[in-house]
């Protein structure tokens, strides 16, 4: 499991893209599904991405999207995560994890 941090700006859409290996080797995530919450430091809601909304697996990529309406306008500037995934047999596995260090934009959209 590894510590990975995150720096978006409030309202942008934001793409991360990670690459798993184990011992110098692709991981398979084959039949695997995920999940990644994003639960803001002090007041704000919870962001919860799942394969049907905002991770998308190809091989051994895991790619995070973050659409702007989910941050847009938010009050929070830090929030913890974590990513895990869950294999065809049921058992649960933590990816990563870390901080989201969120700045706040100035210019508003129109």
């Amino acid at each position: 499991m590894e510590k990975i941090n995150f720096e978006w700006y409030r309202g942008d859409d934001e793409t991360e893209t990670l690459v798993f290996e184990s011992e110098g080797e692709p991981v398979d995530f084959t039949g695997c599904d995920f999940a990644m919450d994003i639960v803001p430091e002090g007041r704000g809601g919870r962001i919860r991405l799942s394969l049907s909304d905002g991770i998308a697996v190809e091989g051994n990529r895991v790619q995070i999207t973050v659409s702007h309406d989910k941050t847009d306008g938010v009050a929070w500037q830090s929030a913890a995560y974590d990513l895990q995934m869950t294999d065809a047999s049921g058992r649960v596995k933590t990816l990563c994890f870390g901080k989201i260090r969120l700045k706040h934009d100035i210019t508003r959209g129109l």
